[in-house]
């Protein structure tokens, strides 16, 4: 659980407002929280649109915390009310919790590649949603042979969310690297649940 201590740190260094969100409330009841078709619209008319921002992530690199946090430029799409793009989503933010160092190194050279997500609205108020992101697959060579390696993400988890601000028009993400497999088979290279935030303005 050391990423998710970081991901605290990042949401204090960045300014982000803590998540006072119904995903994690224990006050509610067991009745349905679905959201009707009419409040899923009135959701997507709220932050449907292209956004820009930070991708901020864990450079697992560093011994010191404030020089563990790196940030790249980043955009992304939320194309209709359940289809979520991230344009040339970086590799690096996903090798650096790597611990095998060819893998992690020849992993982070790779191009950017579109990651596209399912999403579920949940709220209404703040606009929230639930973040299931697709796995990536890399053909990446490494120690003279080549691999097929895939970066797979938490889905169907709170921990993997969006909330929109209002006040401040700022869409705040969030998406866990959960797990890793080479060729087919998991790897043990991913020690642990990697997290990587958003964080930007609507155009």
């Amino acid at each position: 659980m050391k990423q998710f201590k970081f991901l605290s740190a990042v949401c204090c260094m960045v300014a982000v407002t803590a998540f006072s969100s119904c995903l994690f409330s224990d006050d509610d009841d067991d009745t349905d929280k679905s959201l009707t078709p009419t409040q899923v619209a009135q959701c997507f008319a709220i932050v449907g649109g292209d956004y820009q921002g930070k991708l901020i992530y864990y450079a697992a690199s560093s011994a010191k915390v404030a020089e563990a946090i790196d940030t790249l430029d980043i955009a992304w799409s939320i194309a209709s009310d359940s289809t979520l793009v991230i344009h040339q989503f970086p590799a690096e933010a996903v090798a650096n919790g790597i611990s095998y160092a060819p893998l992690r190194e020849a992993l982070a050279e790779q191009p950017g590649k579109t990651l596209n997500c399912y999403i579920g609205f949940v709220s209404t108020s703040p606009v929230e949603f639930l973040i299931n992101p697709w796995t990536l697959t890399y053909n990446v060579e490494y120690e003279g042979e080549e691999h097929k390696v895939q970066v797979l993400f938490y889905v169907y988890s709170a921990y993997s969310f969006g909330s929109y601000d209002a006040t401040k028009k700022e869409l705040t993400m969030k998406i866990v690297e959960g797990g890793l497999y080479i060729d087919g088979k998991q790897s043990g290279y991913l020690s642990s649940d990697i997290p990587i935030v958003f964080k930007s303005e609507k155009k």
